[in-house]
């Protein structure tokens, strides 16, 4: 679906709210920020961005022209505070549950300047990355548990995916028309079925390169090639002096310290009668 459906939802739903908005999403995702800022200055509510990646991105596409966003819209948190809750929106980064992100740190108290009060809504638009439902899942629950009302994208249309689809793709390629294409970031068969698109576009197909983690690409006089030559890029592990041998018995050990933490008790015990 498009942005501008997911922006029109988004609006529907702030403006039943009766508190503090925190709405969590992607810091590459300038389109949402952009349908955010909209519907916050349609609601006349102030913009308080929270986390570092969120507050370079929307300064830098604001400077380029890619932003439009009214000077007094957005706000430092130090003066959010002094207002009533139903005029802020908090736009941040941490939807995946990262424990060191604004939306994690104001769900356990840590923020500076917020905390979860009753009536806050709290929206995920964002889809939950494969690998962190738990950690999504404790953060929402963790949210509720404080009185706060979340709404995600499995509840109501909150979210579309950031991914390009084929037409995206094509149309980059053919106005950039690069010589070589080169996909990344994914599983094998992700990459593999977006080099069909170059490959359905009439790229050559030693022109298109489709690898492994580790794997050596050679640029020189022009040509480029996809070598055979493979660099180390699995894990690893370090155990004191020891790397790469470490035992799994090690290894749970150091999970376990990682996930429950660790209690060192310290007794002053008598010599004589113990």
């Amino acid at each position: 679906m498009s942005e501008k459906y997911i922006g029109e939802t988004l609006q529907g739903i702030m403006e039943k709210a009766e508190g503090r908005i925190i709405v969590g999403t992607f810091a590459s995702n300038l389109n949402r920020v952009q349908q955010l800022l909209w519907s916050a200055q349609e609601l006349e509510r102030y913009v308080v961005l929270e986390g570092f990646s969120m507050k370079t991105n929307v300064e830098i596409a604001t400077q380029l022209g890619y932003l439009d966003v009214n000077s007094k819209t957005i706000i430092p948190a130090q003066e959010a505070v002094k207002l009533p809750p139903h005029k802020v929106i908090v736009i941040g980064t941490g939807a995946q549950g990262e424990w060191n992100a604004s939306m994690m740190r104001i769900a356990t108290g840590e923020h500076r300047f917020f905390k979860v009060e009753e009536k806050d809504m709290v929206i995920f638009s964002s889809s939950v990355i494969p690998g962190n439902e738990r950690s999504v899942q404790q953060l929402k629950d963790s949210l509720i548990r404080q009185g706060a009302d979340v709404v995600h994208y499995q509840m109501m249309d909150v979210h579309a995916g950031g991914h390009a689809q084929q037409e995206d793709l094509k149309l980059l390629l053919r106005m950039i028309n690069p010589k070589y294409y080169i996909p990344i970031e994914g599983n094998l068969h992700l990459l593999y079925d977006n080099a069909q698109v170059a490959l359905g576009l009439d790229w050559p197909k030693e022109n298109v390169f489709v690898t492994s983690n580790g794997q050596v690409m050679e640029f020189a006089g022009g040509e480029g090639k996809l070598t055979k030559e493979k660099l180390p890029s699995e894990y690893v592990f370090v155990d004191g002096l020891g790397v790469g041998d470490v035992s799994e018995v090690v290894l749970r050990d150091r999970q376990l310290l990682a996930e429950d933490g660790m209690v060192v008790v310290i007794v002053t015990i008598d010599g004589k009668t113990g």
